[in-house]
């Protein structure tokens, strides 16, 4: 059975959230965040819409009290009543002006209940009180102005003031029940010098402050700023005015939850704020929500539970076999899995079991092809780097004996022999850098002789690398293409110097080969170059791609050959190989 399960669990999961409660929830969350957004606009602009009704009320009361106040000053009546009490001196008379007074007062006010108190001070005369019964029932005993307002009252003549301090006769003797009272004073102009009365202050009993004052409710209450911001009327034992005027003072204060509204009273600078509380006003609507997310959630878990226990006995063995693949990733192809009793499942774990011995064969064929092969191409390259060395050489003792005897015949065959010997010596193919360092001396003695060429060979190596160890013969086909291409059309001497040092961060050995000789254009002829396209005759260059490619085989492909070269002036090689000590370190060429 083909089955295309991959995380089954998962899937089902996805997509009971994909296709129903992603869907619904996200229905009911932008439903809710957009009722809700709508409520509370469609609440802004109500209440916005009541508090500027509620403003444009208490400045008609305070427009009205306000005109009721100065007609009350420019009475013609009420100034001959003030002047005649204000002028009497016997005690029965003042007594009869005083009853005329308040029955005057009384008369003006007759059809309005708004007034409350009216103090009226002349030039010779305490202050008289009206009290306009039954507007103010509670009133201290001495319910007289302080010195604050009656000053203030000085500095406004000729106009209406209209004072901020809604409690003022309660500074000095408080009542039982203080009530909010709207205090205006109207002082004659300087127009009037020469009436009796020096200033008259009304307090009116509004009940719109009254109801500002009164309220009880934490949820939705009013309060009163004057123009600099501060407080001058908010409800009695309310602490949360302050804490959103001064929310310093209160950190806990959760100021986005409530909505400000605000309003400006024309007739005075000051501002009527409405304070809602949204979550309170929204709290239904939560609860619905509440309960929506309860029921996502409780679904969402009888789902999980559903397919854990439906899908459990297919995905156990569906985990073990991911565990034996990613095994097999790693490269154990000695896993095995046990094979399922359900039918769907029995079919994949037995074809992942001949899989897994099917890829284990062609692994071990493969492994033995690359030894084999491996193998062939490093007795290859010593073919080609010793065979036609030993001929030229040679060639050349066979020639200088024909001519005549001499004593370069005995060196030369002498460094002939060395350089035999130390090809052949031993089962590997690696020897010291010291021993290639003498069998690099003897080649350039039979080299020098050979060519009749004058050489000079020099060496740099510190001595605790002479015991390293490096591939036999692996620098003699770069002395040689130093020798044949760099030598040959060169007047003068030549010079070969051969650097070896230790790069101790990536652990490498750098040996460094530089000739004097005529160089090569390295566009033009590459190197190293490949066997099959290199032309006939060209031995050397065929043993620089053979170096590089034993490098390469023995130690791997970050090591190898970098050659840079510039046209009559020099040639120089590179060979970068790992820092080994240990002769036994790399494979032997007849044994990998």
């Amino acid at each position: 059975m083909n089955l295309k399960i991959h995380t089954l669990s998962i899937k089902y999961l996805l997509s009971f959230l994909l296709l129903v409660i992603a869907p619904v929830f996200i229905f009911t969350f932008i439903t809710s965040v957009t009722y809700s957004r709508y409520q509370s606009d469609l609440t802004k602009i109500q209440m916005q819409e009541t508090v500027n009704q509620i403003a444009s009320n208490l400045n008609n009361e305070i427009a009205s009290v306000s005109i009721l106040s100065s007609a009350l000053i420019h009475n013609d009546n009420f100034k001959v009543v003030c002047d005649l009490y204000d002028s009497a001196v016997d005690p029965q008379d003042i007594y009869r002006q005083s009853e005329a007074l308040d029955l005057e007062l009384s008369r003006l006010f007759l059809y309005t209940s708004k007034v409350g108190i009216v103090f009226v001070y002349t030039r010779n005369k305490p202050v008289f009180l009206f009290r306009n019964f039954p507007m103010i029932a509670n009133l201290p005993e001495n319910p007289l102005p302080d010195e604050r307002l009656l000053k203030s009252v000085e500095e406004t003549r000729g106009v209406v003031h209209i004072s901020d301090d809604f409690f003022n006769i309660y500074r000095n003797s408080p009542g039982e029940s203080e009530d909010p009272l709207l205090y205006l004073a109207v002082h004659p102009g300087p127009t009037e010098n020469g009436l009796s009365i020096e200033k008259v202050l009304f307090a009116y009993k509004i009940k719109i402050l009254n109801k500002i004052y009164s309220s009880s409710s934490l949820q939705q209450f009013s309060y009163l700023t004057d123009a600099e911001g501060n407080v001058i009327l908010a409800p009695q034992g309310n602490s949360m005015v302050d804490s959103l005027e001064n929310p310093e003072s209160n950190g806990k204060t959760d100021r986005s939850r409530w909505l400000v509204l605000t309003s400006t009273i024309e007739s005075t600078d000051w501002t009527l704020h409405h304070v809602i509380d949204i979550h309170a006003f929204l709290q239904p609507f939560y609860r619905i929500r509440r309960f929506f997310y309860l029921i996502f959630a409780v679904l969402f878990i009888f789902f999980i539970l559903y397919t854990f226990f439906f899908f459990h006995n297919m995905i156990s063995p569906l985990n073990m076999l991911i565990e034996k693949m990613q095994l097999v990733e790693k490269g154990d192809y000695a896993v095995r899995v046990q094979v399922p009793d359900q039918p769907e499942l029995n079919h994949l774990f037995h074809s992942f079991n001949r899989m897994i011995n099917q890829v284990r064969e062609l692994t071990e064929k493969q492994t033995s092809i690359d030894r084999e092969k491996s193998l062939l191409e490093l007795q290859a390259l010593q073919y080609q780097i010793n065979p036609h060395f030993v001929a030229n050489t040679l060639n050349a003792i066979r020639l200088m004996a024909v001519v005549k005897k001499n004593e370069n015949i005995k060196n030369m065959t002498s460094s002939l022999m060395q350089i035999i010997n130390d090809s052949f010596r031993g089962e590997g193919n690696k020897t010291t850098l010291q021993e290639e360092m003498k069998s690099l001396e003897s080649y350039v003695h039979i080299m020098k002789v050979r060519f009749s060429t004058p050489i000079e060979l020099r060496f740099s190596i510190a001595p605790e690398l002479a015991s390293y160890s490096i591939l036999k013969m692996l620098l003699q086909p770069i002395i040689e293409n130093s020798i044949i291409h760099g030598f040959s059309r060169k007047k003068g001497k030549g010079y070969i110097l051969i650097q070896i040092h230790a790069i101790g961060k990536e652990k490498k050995l750098l040996l460094r080969i530089c000739d004097n000789g005529c160089g090569v254009d390295l566009k033009e002829n590459p190197f190293p170059v490949k066997p099959d396209s290199s032309p006939a005759g060209t031995l050397t260059r065929i043993g620089i791609y053979n170096v590089n490619r034993r490098i390469k085989l023995n130690y791997g492909e970050e090591y190898g050959l970098l050659m840079r070269s510039r046209p009559d002036f020099y040639t120089r090689t590179d060979i970068y190989l790992p820092l080994n000590k240990e002769i036994s370190d790399v494979i032997p060429d007849d044994r990998r």
